[in-house]
C-alpha cells in the first residue's frame, strides 16, 4: 500500500538515524518477510526497493525470510548493512549509485561469489538476491517455495531454479 502523503507522525525512525535498539525492535517479531519489513515506512522510514535489495545482499539475508526467524546476529548484521547502504547512497548522490544495482538483471552473477542472481517478488516488489549467499535456512538444494505471511505472498527461488523452471516447479517473474 502506497501513501503519497503519509502522516509524518506515523512514520518510523529515519533509516539514516535509527539506533541499533530501535532497529532491533522493528525486527523483533512477526511473520512478514524481512524485505517487507524493510519497506514498511511505519517501521523504518526511508528504505525503498533498491535500497532494501542492497541491504539484504550486504547482510547475506534472503528477502523472504520471516523476521521472526532472524537471530540477534542476523538483525545486527542487517543493521550494519542498512547503515552502510544509507551512508553510501547519501554520500554518492542516491540509491542509483549502490553497487548491487548493476547486478539486478537477467544472467547477472553475484559480484561477491559469482553465483547466479535470482529474481522474484517479495512484498509485491521485484526482488534480486544471490542464489548462494542468500538462501533461506533449510532450503538449500530445494527448487522453490511459495510462502504467505501477514498477507504477503513470496515465491522463493533457490540455487537450482533453472532445473525447477524446466520441470515446471515454479517460474521466475516475467
Amino acid at each position: 500500500r502506497v501513501r503519497l502523503d503519509p502522516p509524518v507522525d506515523g512514520l518510523g525512525p529515519d533509516a539514516g538515524e535509527i539506533s541499533r535498539t530501535q532497529f532491533r525492535a522493528a525486527f523483533a517479531r512477526g511473520t512478514a518477510p524481512v524485505k517487507a519489513r524493510l519497506l514498511d515506512q511505519d517501521s523504518i522510514a526511508g528504505i525503498g526497493n533498491l535500497l532494501a535489495d542492497q541491504i539484504l545482499w550486504q547482510a547475506k539475508i534472503h528477502p523472504a525470510r520471516p523476521v521472526g526467524e532472524l537471530t540477534r546476529a542476523d538483525i545486527d548484521r542487517l543493521f550494519r548493512a542498512a547503515r552502510r547502504s544509507v551512508e553510501s547512497s547519501v554520500a554518492n548522490g542516491g540509491v542509483h549509485t549502490l553497487p548491487i544495482l548493476s547486478f539486478r538483471k537477467d544472467d547477472a552473477h553475484c559480484p561477491r561469489c559469482g553465483a547466479p542472481m535470482m529474481r522474484g517478488k517479495v512484498a509485491g516488489r521485484t526482488t534480486w538476491w544471490c542464489s548462494r549467499e542468500q538462501v533461506l535456512p533449510g532450503m538449500a538444494g530445494s527448487s522453490c517455495q511459495t510462502t504467505r505471511a501477514e498477507g504477503i505472498e513470496a515465491t522463493v527461488l533457490v540455487p537450482d531454479v533453472q532445473s525447477a523452471v524446466r520441470e515446471g516447479g515454479c517460474t521466475p517473474e516475467e
